[in-house]
């Protein structure tokens, strides 16, 4: 029986024993590569080509802390924890996740070039050292779910570590210190991510106590699921147990902006991406995929968030602005 016909999901610690080409069938296929480059550390090399929508069942059983970093195709992932479910959630960025028990779905269409570094909760702690308080909070409760990490430095970090490991070296014996090489570059990945975490994060927001403050990180990911539609807030600070004016306060403070007006700035920055990325999707088209009906409309809120009109894109002419 393969692990496509198991009929209860399959536990992540199984993803070591998959042989290092899996044909799933006709139209999906990919290369997997396991190095452990210490006892405490896994780094997982994935590649490979899904002509049609696939997803797989998992089980996390590891207890691992996982840094995933796509390089190519988005991924979506959708999680249930005992305790809620948690919802679908793009890794278009790197992200941080830990879940001991959490049941979930990955889904893959298109291209996959993705690495996965999976760290024993000791051996992380022993490389970081200083931990910010509300991670190790969240690493204590035994859920951390973070997404969206991509600064140009962790960008360049993950893809020279893609490009080390993806040199031939066939047997560790004729390159002795690839795997020395490995894992000095995968510390510097997450060197780097852990400095974006601190500056995404205000030092105002770390004097909230660490779970508001998980509580109005998972907020924000659940906020940007939907670009497409307009978010309704009290449904939102009713999930995660705020009221409205405490959702509004706590993004303030954390994030620098009102939930609305995040959701309204990822928006745009979204429409950006598509008109300068997608050639053959027309200004309506992406206008009517970011929920307007109206172009006029879409127009003047893209006019506002980057100061030039949505046709400019196609140029290139709005990718130096970082608004």
């Amino acid at each position: 029986m393969s692990f496509l016909d198991l009929p209860t999901p399959m536990p992540t610690s199984e993803l070591q024993r998959l042989p290092s080409t899996v044909h799933l069938n006709p139209y999906c296929r990919f290369d997997l590569n396991v190095v452990r480059l210490h006892e405490g550390l896994d780094l997982y090399h994935w590649r490979g080509r899904f002509e049609k929508a696939f997803e797989l069942q998992l089980m996390e059983d590891t207890h691992r802390l996982f840094f995933n970093f796509p390089l190519a195709k988005e991924s979506h992932y959708l999680f249930h924890d005992p305790r809620g479910a948690v919802g679908w959630l793009r890794e278009d960025g790197g992200s941080i996740i830990y879940g001991p028990g959490v049941l979930g779905r990955v889904r893959h269409e298109g291209d996959l070039h993705s690495l996965t570094l999976a760290f024993r909760l000791d051996f992380f702690f022993d490389c970081v050292g200083h931990m910010d308080p509300d991670l190790r909070a969240a690493l204590a409760r035994g859920m951390v779910w973070e997404t969206g990490y991509g600064t140009r430095a962790l960008q360049l970090a993950t893809h020279s570590l893609a490009a080390s490991f993806s040199a031939p070296h066939h047997e560790d014996s004729a390159f002795p210190h690839l795997r020395l090489k490995l894992l000095a570059q995968s510390l510097m990945v997450i060197a780097v991510l852990l400095e974006e975490r601190t500056l995404r994060i205000p030092a105002a927001a770390r004097q909230n106590p660490p779970e508001i403050l998980t509580r109005l990180l998972q907020a924000r990911e659940v906020l940007l699921e939907d670009l497409g539609s307009p978010p309704d807030l009290a449904a939102l600070a009713k999930r995660f147990d705020l009221s409205p004016a405490a959702l509004n306060a706590g993004f303030k403070r954390t994030f620098g902006q009102t939930a609305r007006a995040l959701h309204q700035r990822e928006r745009m920055r979204e429409a950006r991406r598509m008109l300068s990325g997608e050639a053959s999707a027309s200004v309506m088209a992406v206008a009517v995929r970011m929920g307007y009906s109206n172009a006029s409309h879409f127009a003047a809120a893209f006019r506002k968030q980057f100061g030039v009109n949505p046709r400019h894109a196609r140029s290139g002419d709005d990718l130096m602005l970082d608004a």
